[in-house]
C-alpha cells in the first residue's frame, strides 16, 4: 500500500478544497445526470443541487432511501434511472440525425 508523506497529503487536501469550477458548470455542453442519495453525509445534497442548477442540460435524480451508495441501497431504481437517461440520450441522438 502506498503511504503518502503527511506534507503531501496536507497539500493535496488544501488544493482540493480551493479547487472551484462552479462558474464553469454552464460550459458543459452534454446531457448530464446528477444522481444523489438524500441522506449522504459525505457529499452534501447542496452540492448535487448546485451542479444540477449550474448545468443547463442537467437532470437531478434524488434517491430518497439512500445515503452515499444508492447503487447498493437502491440498485433496481438506479438501473431504471440510468436506463431511462441513456434511452433519452439515444432518442435525442436519433432525432438530431
Amino acid at each position: 500500500m502506498l503511504h503518502w508523506p503527511l506534507a503531501a497529503t496536507k497539500m493535496l487536501s488544501r488544493d482540493v478544497v480551493a479547487f472551484d469550477l462552479v462558474d464553469r458548470l454552464g460550459d458543459i455542453k452534454v446531457p448530464t445526470l446528477v444522481a444523489h442519495g438524500r441522506h449522504d453525509r459525505k457529499q452534501r445534497f447542496g452540492g448535487a443541487r448546485l451542479m444540477a442548477d449550474g448545468n443547463p442540460d442537467a437532470r437531478l435524480v434524488v434517491f430518497e432511501q439512500s445515503a452515499h451508495l444508492p447503487y447498493i441501497d437502491q440498485a433496481v431504481r438506479v438501473n431504471e434511472v440510468l436506463a431511462d437517461f441513456l434511452t433519452g440520450l439515444d432518442a435525442r441522438t436519433k432525432a438530431s440525425e
